[in-house]
């Protein structure tokens, strides 16, 4: 993925101030009252900032904490993580590899098989839904690439094509950035490039 980040002026221009606060200065938005803490939609979030895909709904859980909390990442090349020395504790802050954003922080209190629980603030992120009927949301989004049938198997139910509606991110493109579709490791998922669906 190829991306320029933009000025400050620019970021401070684009993004609303809570977004501009949590990914450039590491702020944390209030449990509970956030977009995505309740979120139940099938899709994935992505960086506010590049359109980096960071997490999938099917690894969102409820933590009971008021923020949107993850068992892993999409991609783990997609975040990083840095030590966190702040509030009188070390705790692992987790940033988007492209972006260089504050998203949240990670904690060895999840549910199994991870044992980890991603926690994300809604302002660092923007949520792309996964549209049932098969053809891509107006505007860009994510859809099904084969039917999904109630009841089916778990490939139909995970095999999702990705579009980032303002094409400068990257979403969309594997890694290569040539126009092959291409799988996420360990999730079923397969983004197909913006081409298809034209």
């Amino acid at each position: 993925m190829t991306f320029h980040k933009p000025s400050d002026a620019d970021l401070r221009r684009t993004l609303a101030p809570q977004q501009y606060e949590v990914t450039q200065h590491e702020a944390t938005e209030p449990p509970f009252h956030n977009e995505y803490w309740d979120n139940h939609q099938a899709g994935i979030y992505v960086d506010v900032v590049s359109g980096e895909p960071l997490f999938s709904s099917l690894d969102k859980f409820d933590s009971r904490t008021g923020w949107p909390s993850f068992t892993k990442p999409l991609e783990a090349g997609n975040v990083r993580e840095r030590v966190d020395r702040s509030l009188f504790a070390v705790r692992t802050e987790i940033r988007s590899a492209h972006a260089d954003s504050h998203l949240g922080h990670v904690f060895d209190d999840g549910p199994a098989p991870s044992g980890l629980r991603y926690c994300m603030n809604s302002a660092a992120l923007r949520f792309i839904p996964v549209d049932r009927s098969g053809r891509p949301p107006r505007g860009g989004g994510v859809r099904p690439v084969s039917p999904v049938v109630p009841g089916g198997g778990d490939e139909a139910a995970d095999t999702l094509a990705v579009r980032d509606p303002r094409r400068w991110s990257g979403v969309g493109r594997s890694p290569d950035t040539s126009d092959r579709p291409h799988r996420v490791a360990g999730h079923g998922l397969r983004f197909l490039p913006a081409a298809s669906f034209s």
